[in-house]
């Protein structure tokens, strides 16, 4: 106080802008004081955010909500099998973006049935979410030792030959499910639009 009567400050100096501070805007200082003692966080910054950011969302959509800013809908995107989760799938679908990508076995909200089964060499299983929006496929290959399970919502039920002697299995469809019902009228579509 004594120093700024003394010295005034220049006319460009960082302090010529500032003022007395009022007891109300100390109160609000010491509160977030406080605040950020009771709440961590992990920056600073985020005590003053105004960005909304759901607590229960899993990492995956903290992820996949930063690199999608600046992208429109409509994307495609591909994942590891590290990101796949049925809420991020979900977000994804409700955003209107596309997603495709291989799944760890013990996610939860996929069947219960890809924990259990064993695929022979060369076989799939499709099995196709209630809501007709999600297709989770099952297959080991000829030299595998486990099965990939792939999760898309953009897929459909065929199978296409990719050697000659694959050619003769074209009109085999394997879908198999607890409930197979859906899924075998999936299939019997897939396989007679193919067939016409």
């Amino acid at each position: 106080m004594k120093c700024q009567q003394n010295n005034p400050p220049k006319r460009y100096s960082v302090f010529a802008s500032w003022y007395d501070v009022t007891r109300s805007e100390l109160n609000k200082f010491l509160a977030v004081l406080i605040n950020i003692g009771i709440q961590n966080k992990p920056s600073i910054k985020n005590y003053w955010s105004t960005a909304y950011e759901d607590p229960n969302s899993g990492q995956a959509i903290r992820i996949f909500s930063t690199l999608l800013k600046s992208l429109d809908c409509g994307h495609h995107i591909f994942a590891d099998r590290y990101y796949t989760t049925k809420p991020l799938i979900d977000k994804l679908t409700a955003d209107k973006y596309l997603f495709t990508g291989t799944l760890n076995l013990n996610r939860r909200g996929f069947p219960p049935q890809l924990k259990q089964q064993r695929l022979a060499h060369l076989e799939s299983r499709y099995y196709m979410s209630s809501d007709d929006k999600t297709l989770c496929v099952a297959y080991k290959g000829k030299k595998a030792k486990k099965e990939v399970v792939l999760v898309s919502t953009d897929a459909d039920i065929s199978s296409a030959p990719t050697k000659k002697a694959d050619i003769r299995n074209i009109g085999k469809y394997c879908c198999r499910a607890s409930d197979t019902s859906e899924i075998t009228e999936t299939c019997n579509r897939s396989a007679i639009s193919k067939n016409e």
